[in-house]
């Protein structure tokens, strides 16, 4: 099992990217590119990573828990 410190520096880090990622493309879509682009983007992504940080330590756990759930359901479900 991994030390609870590397999960979370894992989730900080996914949850940076998919926001980076997201927060890019929405930039893109609202604005095009502009010569305003990487201010506005930039801005974009602090708001998205104010949210998306704390959203993903708090749900990535309920979601481990819940995928194991079904998994062992599932697997319960097959062996009958």
């Amino acid at each position: 099992m991994k030390d609870k410190y590397v999960k979370i520096m894992e989730r900080m880090i996914v949850a940076f990217f998919m926001t980076q990622i997201v927060s890019f493309t929405i930039t893109i879509i609202n604005y095009g590119f502009i010569t305003e682009f990487l201010l506005l983007w930039a801005r974009s992504h602090m708001i998205a990573l104010a949210v998306g940080e704390p959203t993903c330590l708090l749900i990535t756990p309920l979601i481990e828990k819940l995928s194991s759930k079904i998994s062992v359901n599932l697997n319960k479900q097959r062996s009958v």
